[in-house]
């Protein structure tokens, strides 16, 4: 018969581990997918804060609650500052960590794009609002810039505007090691489990392109701008991970052997975007300071 996994407070204990890991230590006789489940639908807590990724990693001290009969999730709103560019077209905003850029099977409610359409709605009694269309999209625990349309007219040209890759993009990441000024190509693929990873035959995957400039030296680690020639899902995290400079903070991605100094999340913000207005025809450029998340991870690692 297979155990159910009970309320329980646990305390990681030294060095890190995976989440799921330090949650079935405590209850061993509960299946690792009885586990994985209960993290992925916002029954375990770090610090206080719902967590959805097995693979989190958790440091000495934190402290995680497992509370199966949590309540459902409250409706989340999003600050008056998210919003950076805005008119009948488009949408550019800040997308905080922790949200999914869009809804899927595991954020069905809370993804920024609702949040975002109900926070545009407000105010427009009687007028009718169109769904914002999606273009891009950011991982969940990243941050920074993201576009959407507002009108039937715009989401194409936009949309066309990155496929022919004429959208200026860079993020800023921390990562592990002393990376070097270099540019990654290879085919991404997808793999069963979901994960992804490069290939050499092209018809295996898509093709992928990451430019990546050193910024500033830390201690064991380095602080990148990446710019994207391509859009793939995860592509710097990948690039950046088989060659041997994991993100701090991707538990999915940094292989056992790679020691990486710890974060509270994917170290990856989306830093700049730059685009033709798809009505307007000009030119549009964004920029988006480090989150303090990010700076605090930063000032901890800073060379004297």
């Amino acid at each position: 018969m297979t155990a159910s996994l009970r309320d329980a407070e646990v305390t990681a204990a030294s060095g890190r581990a995976r989440l799921d890991k330090v949650v079935r230590d405590a209850q061993p006789s509960v299946s690792w997918g009885i586990v994985r489940r209960a993290i992925r639908t916002g029954k375990v807590r770090v610090d206080d804060a719902v967590v959805r990724e097995p693979g989190q990693m958790v440091a000495e001290g934190q402290r995680i609650v497992v509370a199966m009969a949590a309540p459902r999730e409250p409706k989340l709103s999003l600050s008056d500052d998210v919003v950076v560019f805005l008119d009948r077209h488009l949408v550019v905003v800040r997308k905080p960590p922790g949200i999914a850029s869009v809804p899927d099977d595991k954020w069905k409610r809370n993804a920024l794009s609702q949040l975002l359409a109900e926070k545009l709605r407000r105010g427009r009694t009687g007028k009718r609002q169109i769904p914002l269309g999606v273009v891009q999209r950011l991982d969940v625990d990243s941050t920074g810039l993201i576009v959407f349309t507002r009108s039937p007219e715009a989401h194409e040209p936009l949309k066309t505007q990155f496929k022919k890759r004429q959208v200026a993009r860079s993020y800023l990441a921390i990562v592990s090691g002393e990376a070097e000024d270099t540019t990654y190509r290879s085919y991404l693929r997808e793999h069963k489990n979901g994960k992804r990873s490069s290939t050499k035959h092209r018809h295996l995957g898509k093709y992928a392109v990451t430019h990546v400039e050193v910024v500033e030296r830390l201690m064991g680690a380095t602080l990148v701008r990446c710019r994207l020639e391509t859009g793939r899902t995860h592509q710097i995290r990948i690039h950046l991970s088989e060659a041997g400079h994991p993100l701090l903070g991707d538990a999915r991605y940094a292989r056992r052997a790679v020691k990486t100094p710890p974060a509270p999340r994917v170290m990856l913000h989306a830093g700049e975007i730059g685009f033709m207005h798809p009505i307007e025809e000009q030119k549009l450029h964004f920029t988006d300071p480090m989150p303090s998340d990010m700076e605090a991870v930063l000032a901890r690692l800073c060379r004297s």
